[in-house]
Order: structure tokens, then sequence, then C-alpha cells
């Protein structure tokens, strides 16, 4: 009788984790609705004027490496037209994971770590910190002077758009 209860105790574990690991992970995908959370009742953020979309204009600035193939979107619109500062950090809280950090040569862990997004979307430390995996805090940060330097130029949408990105690593890394 033992063994008839292990052997379905085993199969119920193997069906369970072939049913999770067949859905995506909610936590993971949902940058979007997290920032959403956070800022919806943010009266600053929601009585914030319009901005004016802006192109991308920090490549003289920005010295990071980023995938080659990268190809920056407007999703709410045309540059020239406007749109509100909430749309923006929902929008593009996502943005890191739409390919911006695949494809480079950063560091030897980032085979551990499942590529070069991986490394730079997470973060561990061990071993009292003798041995560190990841650099999201260090991309939290970039992306966060980057916001204050757009900020810094009148350029709202550029300087929202940044601390988006910000928002994003910083979900990363208060993932599991």
């Amino acid at each position: 009788m033992k063994l008839k209860k292990k052997i379905s105790i085993l199969i119920l574990l193997i069906l369970s984790v072939l049913a999770l690991s067949s859905m995506n992970v909610f936590s993971w995908n949902s940058h979007f609705f997290y920032t959403e959370l956070a800022i919806k009742n943010n009266d600053w953020i929601n009585n914030f004027p319009e901005i004016e979309i802006t192109p991308y204009t920090y490549g003289d600035i920005d010295h990071d490496e980023y995938n080659p193939e990268f190809v920056i979107k407007y999703l709410e619109g045309e540059i020239g037209e406007k749109v509100k500062a909430s749309d923006i950090l929902i929008n593009y809280s996502d943005e890191p994971d739409w390919d911006l950090d695949t494809n480079l040569d950063l560091n030897k862990i980032q085979a551990l770590t499942g590529g070069s997004q991986g490394y730079r979307h997470m973060y561990f430390s061990v071993f009292g910190g003798l041995l560190k995996a990841g650099v999201a805090p260090q991309r939290a940060n970039h992306f966060f002077e980057m916001s204050k330097i757009a900020f810094e130029k009148g350029d709202n949408y550029w300087g929202f758009r940044f601390a988006a990105r910000t928002l994003h690593y910083l979900e990363d890394v208060s993932q599991p």
C-alpha cells in the first residue's frame, strides 16, 4: 500500500511540474501590470501634463552595450505626438525584455544565467558576497542616471522612458 501511495504522489508531482512549466511565469511577464498598480493612484503622475514624444538622441551619452539588432519602438504614437507620463511608464516598463540585452558577450557567468539577458536582469550574491552573478542593480542605476540626464535636458519623454527601464530592473531584482 505504501508503494502505491508513493507512486501516486510521484505521478501528481510530475504532472504538476509539467503543467506549471508549460505556463508563463506571471511575475516575470507582467512589468506593465506591476507598474500600473504602483502608479495608478499617484496624483502627480496622473496629473502630469501630456508629453511630446521625442526621438532617441542619447547615443553620444549612453555608451552601454545593447543588442545590435534592438530597434527603438514608439508604442503610443509618432514622434511629435502627445502622451501621458503614466502611459510611458506602463508601456515601457517591459522594454528591456524586448531583446534590449540579448546577443551580448558580457561575462563568462552569463552562461549560467540564461545568456546576456538573464545576466543583466538578475542578481545573486552568495557566500557572503564572494560569488556574485548578474548586474540588475547596476542596470537600474544606469537608467536612473540616464533618466536624470534626460529630465535635466528638458526631455520629459525620455526621462520617463528611462525611468520605466529603471523600474523594470528593480522589479526583476524583486523576483525569485
